[in-house]
């Protein structure tokens, strides 16, 4: 997993360099809500989730694997408005879409409490279930860092800080795409290497 992970950090290095021009280059409509930019952070945070639901399944930490889908499937949710996406109303070409209020989903009583068993459920792991000595000594720092230099991005863009307005949403949505990559590959990397008691190769990375 070692390799994999590298090459997801060379890239994410590359995607870092060219995130600026290509926010002026891509169309704004890429970073509306259900637009392509979206819908992929959607994926891959879905793809996060199945992937620790079947790490927890066979695991000796399976309470920590458990941890990790509960948070993904939260910001799964978070990323399609708890259903909202599933329900636009009409718009005018060029604003973008728009949906129709939580409180108009149906059942969105059960959503509201579905959403706070899961966040009950994630806490409880996150404070007993989660091996946090394991994680500080088999975390990929120069992923994690990357990951947190694209989560500054995403936060600077969202609240026009520094960047320009004419870019801001397509960089918001770019830099917060990659974030959830390297997430996802981190959490499999940590899996990897936590389950199976790997040991150091190099200064980093682990194999």
């Amino acid at each position: 997993m070692s390799s994999s992970i590298k090459i997801i950090t060379i890239i994410g290095i590359v995607y870092l360099v060219a995130i600026i021009p290509v926010s002026y280059i891509i169309p704004i409509s890429w970073a509306w809500e259900n637009g392509p930019i979206e819908d992929a952070q959607a994926v891959v945070l879905f793809i996060g989730f199945i992937m620790s639901l079947k790490y927890a399944s066979h695991a000796r930490f399976s309470g920590m694997w458990y941890t990790a889908a509960t948070c993904f499937l939260l910001m799964t949710g978070r990323e399609l408005s708890w259903g909202r996406v599933f329900f636009p109303l009409p718009s005018e070409p060029g604003s973008g879409p728009s949906f129709i209020d939580m409180v108009d989903v149906p059942h969105h009583e059960l959503i509201y409490a579905a959403i706070g068993l899961v966040l009950i459920f994630a806490l409880y792991g996150f404070v007993r279930k989660v091996q946090w000595r394991m994680v500080k000594k088999y975390m990929p720092w120069p992923s994690a860092v990357l990951c947190i230099v694209f989560i500054v991005i995403q936060y600077m863009a969202e609240h026009h800080i520094f960047f320009d307005h004419a870019i801001s949403e397509p960089l918001e949505e770019l830099g917060e795409l990659y974030a959830y990559i390297l997430l996802v590959a981190i959490t499999s990397y940590l899996h990897e290497n936590i389950e199976n008691g790997r040991t150091y190769v190099g200064k980093f990375y682990r194999r």
